[in-house]
């Protein structure tokens, strides 16, 4: 039984993918696929923002709030 599976940096048909417990996508993938594993990675992306929607679109609510330095 397959439970994860890390097809970021392939050329495959992504609504094709098997149920899996995680799931790792680059960032056009994850716009093509409407598979909601347990857990899932994006990879790719180097904006905060778009990997907090991201987050978001998969039903994660994260704080937007960033905080630096010490309390």
């Amino acid at each position: 039984m397959l439970r994860v599976l890390d097809v970021s940096r392939a050329d495959v048909d992504v609504e094709s993918l098997p149920q899996v417990d995680h799931l790792t996508l680059n960032t056009e993938q994850w716009r093509r696929c409407t598979v909601r594993p347990a857990a899932a990675t994006l990879t790719g992306e180097r904006s905060l923002a778009k990997a907090l929607d991201w987050a978001g679109s998969l039903g994660v609510e994260l704080p937007r709030r960033v905080v630096s330095g010490r309390p």
